[in-house]
């Protein structure tokens, strides 16, 4: 059986509870991102703080809205 999918844009929002591992995939998947990524209810701490320095020294830090 073959199966065929055509690429296509999501969009949409999503609200999930916060937590820590939450938060460092929604800065690692928004870095990842082409554009800019609006994410919110990210934990802040200095787990998170660290998450936000690699992917600043890794020249992935973006614009994000909070």
């Amino acid at each position: 059986m073959l199966l065929h999918i055509d690429p296509f844009l999501v969009k949409g929002t999503a609200w999930v509870p916060a937590s820590k591992s939450l938060s460092h995939r929604y800065l690692i998947c928004a870095a990842l991102a082409k554009n800019v990524s609006g994410i919110s209810n990210v934990i802040e701490c200095d787990d998170i703080a660290a998450t936000r320095s690699c992917l600043d020294n890794l020249g992935k830090e973006k614009d994000f809205f909070l």
